[in-house]
């Protein structure tokens, strides 16, 4: 569930572009969605950044730039095993911080 909503939202990310503002009045966007997917991708920003920063390298390497593992092990000099084991482990973590995120708001900071 993690991975899926984490290569979700890092897709949505690589696929924004801006439209004249003409455009953007013709087609009435869903306010709801917008909001809905903005608060998805602010509570993803926030769990990724309650990781241990070897957690985060490996499921941006994994999900964001869709690395496999062998070339993720040689970006980070480790065997392909303790690659899979450091990925699983981080999407376990990832998912963690997402369901308590969903039980406790973020909180905006100032």
């Amino acid at each position: 569930m993690a991975r899926d909503l984490v290569v979700d939202i890092l897709r949505q990310r690589q696929r924004t572009f801006s439209l004249p503002l003409a455009t953007m009045a013709d087609t009435m966007p869903d306010f709801d969605s917008l909001f809905v997917a903005e608060s998805e991708r602010q509570t993803l920003h926030v769990a990724l950044s309650r990781l241990p920063e070897q957690y985060r390298q490996v499921i941006i390497l994994r999900y964001q730039y869709q690395l496999t593992l062998p070339d993720i092990a040689h970006q980070l000099g480790r065997s392909q095993e303790a690659t899979k084991a450091t990925l699983y482990r981080a999407v376990l973590a990832l998912r963690k911080q997402m369901q308590l995120l969903s039980t406790d708001p973020i909180t905006p900071m100032a």
